[in-house]
């Protein structure tokens, strides 16, 4: 073999291995190994060229002018498919290659390659690029063409493209895909002026169960969903899914009669049960729609109308469909508006803080305000928490704005104690997304120490919803939060979420009755159990009870007989900036307890007693609770003024000169049975107490000395309870 022929082949063999660097230095690599065929053919023998060709480590085809095939090398004859160079030999070129390529190779340059497909002799199809060269063949001409075998690559490349355009999981087209489809589809739809239907769909339980039951679980939904999805997808329909749990379904040709009943098609597949470990589930689906043209033109904006559509629906309760119109797009665009402005008014300083007093309800006595952030906009005016706070929490100012809230309201207490008005004790609300953060702890013991503040003068305000997603973790917090000195009040209670296992460990001062009870507390008996129920538990809890949202004389009457401990609400004051509240922290009482109720409406207690100085004691006691007390010395005089009112109650102690107590109160028993009788008593003779109940008809004892609090326990229940249920009973 000649030095040149061996050159050749050692260069076509480089070539081979040098396939892995850039296109352009392989399309002169490639021309370089043409070029020195090219020589070969002039120079050499056929024999001499045939050996050539089998060693070089690509398939080579050389062709007469006409296209018949002449030689091959045994690469051509593998990558064809056929056994033997005799069953490729004197066919045409063409007749192998699928399509009409002979304009395309013919117009080759060198450096060239040409992509196309071909059909091997067992029918089967590859792909090759293709380089090719003419020249002069013993006195005719040739053209050589190379192959190189690109199916491999071809796969891995349709690989790549599906993963790129599919969702691994369900398989489905994923945005990359559905967004392709729908740009195609648009022009379609504007020629045969068509609708195209965009159903953006969020399952509305999926969290509960990756959270319940792992992400095991959930891909099992997902794919559950995918396949559902498809089944009730018409023929040229796209199902995609977008990521999550999101899911679009694209609608080419459709009336717009017909988006109902497949919207209404598509939420019935989401509400079937689905079966997870051998038990049902149930998930259900919001579904949004956007229509072309009606919503949009442009594919990325009928894929967010389609999304604030389903955000609306799922707004409104899940399960159902929502179709999108220009009022919601505006109130997004207001939204977005705001939390601009919002961002600006937390840099501008326009957040402020108003108060609001708590009222002790035994004294009438101011002893703690509730910190409210207002935020004083130029664009929008004052704006109460419940305008922006949902916006602030949305976009992620919550933090800052509670930072704020912690600052200012330290702030406020060093600046009224300076001002000779005292220590006031304020309580902030805190997103419950603060107690999350490790930081918070550090955060709070720093802010107090850097404003001096005395321990028990800071209290935070958590929702009882705080201790869902890691409660140990969020009772040891609340824990080191009191060992700083800080108070705890559990707000909106029986509202949300109750764990009564852990509200029992809760650490906490005070129980906030929510205002949605107080409102009802007139008109709807279950209210008004709810709130009885919630005053004794925190009673037995060692909390005190504090009804927020009162706003009525009736509301605060029936509070006081359910014995609540703190009332706050627009009747006393509505929250107030500083300087107003300095004239209230001045007072010595905002209320009287005592004159809630109109005169004719004060419950009257008779009260028994022989002894002077026992006699004054009760009567202060007595009066200090707001109601009217009527005294007798002895049985017979008792009985004179039975016949000149009605009493709630009688208080009779047992020792009477005369008749006795117990006497005394079987005779109250047939005169007036609906009277609450309390028999006052050192005895703890068994036979006194049960001739006491048996005879008497007593439901309360009480023992000297006189316990106050037992006194307005008893007093609570006997008057201000059964009067509350009087006057509930007449509205």
């Amino acid at each position: 073999m000649s030095e040149k022929l061996e050159a050749a082949l050692r260069h076509a063999i480089d070539l081979e291995r040098k396939t892995r660097t850039p296109a352009e230095n392989l399309a002169e690599e490639r021309s370089e190994s043409l070029r020195l065929v090219h020589e070969l053919l002039h120079e050499t023998e056929k024999k001499h060229f045939r050996d050539a060709l089998e060693f070089m480590p690509c398939a080579v085809v050389a062709i007469e002018n006409n296209g018949t095939i002449f030689a091959a090398n045994t690469a051509a004859i593998k990558l064809l498919h056929i056994t033997a160079e005799i069953e490729l030999l004197n066919s045409n070129w063409s007749s192998w290659v699928v399509g009409d390529y002979e304009n395309d190779i013919r117009g080759l340059r060198e450096g060239q390659e040409l992509i196309l497909p071909i059909k091997c002799a067992d029918g089967k199809l590859t792909t090759v690029g293709l380089s090719a060269r003419s020249t002069q063949f013993q006195h005719r001409t040739s053209t050589i063409l190379v192959l190189r075998d690109l199916s491999e690559q071809r796969r891995h490349e349709d690989a790549l493209h599906y993963q790129a355009t599919h969702d691994g999981l369900t398989d489905l087209p994923n945005r990359v895909l559905l967004l392709d489809r729908i740009n195609h589809a648009i022009p379609r739809a504007s020629r045969g002026h068509e609708n195209i239907a965009l159903f953006f769909i969020d399952l509305d339980k999926f969290k509960f169960i990756n959270d319940s039951l792992g992400h095991n679980a959930g891909d099992q939904v997902l794919c559950e969903v995918a396949r559902r999805l498809q089944q009730l997808a018409r023929e040229g329909d796209t199902v995609a899914r977008l990521g999550g749990d999101e899911f679009v379904v694209a609608c080419e040709r459709i009336n717009k009669t017909d988006i109902e009943r497949v919207g209404s098609r598509l939420i019935a597949a989401l509400d079937a049960p689905f079966e997870i470990h051998g038990n049902q589930h149930y998930l259900g689906g919001s579904v949004g729609v956007a229509v072309y043209p009606e919503h949009g033109e442009d594919t990325e904006l009928l894929l967010k109308r389609a999304d604030i559509a389903m955000y609306e629906a799922k707004a409104s309760g899940g399960s159902n469909l929502c179709r999108f119109s220009l009022d919601m797009q505006k109130n997004i665009d207001m939204r977005l508006e705001m939390e601009a402005h919002l961002r600006n008014g937390l840099l501008n300083n326009e957040l402020v803080l108003h108060y609001q007093p708590q009222v002790d309800f035994k004294t009438g006595t101011l002893v703690s305000l509730e910190a409210l952030v207002r935020w004083n906009s130029p664009q929008y005016g004052l704006l109460s928490p419940e305008k922006f706070l949902p916006l602030a929490e949305e976009s992620n100012l919550i933090n800052a704005l509670d930072n704020f809230v912690l600052e200012q309201a330290c702030t406020q207490i060093v600046k009224w104690h300076q001002k000779g008005l005292g220590w006031v004790r304020v309580a902030i609300n805190l997103a419950a997304t603060k107690f999350t953060l490790p930081s918070f702890e550090f955060e709070l013991r720093d802010c107090l120490k850097h404003h001096g503040i005395p321990s028990g003068y800071l209290e935070l305000e958590v929702t009882e919803s705080l201790s869902m997603g890691d409660p140990n973790a969020a009772l040891e917090l609340m824990y080191k939060i009191k060992n700083m000195g800080v108070q705890l009040a559990i707000d909106d209670f029986g509202t949300g979420y109750s764990n009564l296992g852990y509200l029992k460990r809760f650490p906490a001062d005070r129980l906030k009755i929510d205002q949605s009870f107080v409102r009802g507390l007139l008109k709807n008996p279950q209210d008004r159990t709810i709130i009885a129920a919630v005053i004794q538990l925190a009673h037995n809890l060692n909390m005190r009870a504090i009804a927020e949202g009162v706003e009525t004389e009736e509301e605060a009457i029936q509070l006081f007989a359910l014995n609540v401990d703190e009332i706050q609400g627009y009747w006393l004051s509505r929250p107030e900036p500083p300087h107003i509240i300095e004239q209230l922290l001045v007072k010595a009482t905002l209320l009287e307890p005592a004159k809630f109720m109109r005169g004719e409406e004060i419950p009257r207690v008779l009260l028994v007693e022989d002894d002077i100085v026992a006699m004054e004691i009760m009567i202060f006691l007595l009066e200090s609770l707001g109601v009217r007390v009527v005294c007798a010395d002895s049985a017979e005089r008792a009985m004179e003024l039975f016949h000149q009112s009605e009493f709630t109650m009688a208080i009779i102690d047992h020792w009477l000169p005369g008749e006795n107590g117990i006497t005394l109160l079987s005779r109250i028993k047939q005169m007036m049975p609906h009277t609450v009788r309390v028999l006052v008593t050192s005895s703890n003779d068994p036979q006194v107490l049960r001739d006491a109940i048996n005879i008497g008809g007593v439901s309360h004892f009480l023992t000297k000395p006189i316990d106050p609090d037992t006194l307005k326990q008893v007093v609570m229940k006997a008057c201000w309870h059964n009067l509350a249920k009087r006057r509930s009973s007449t509205t």
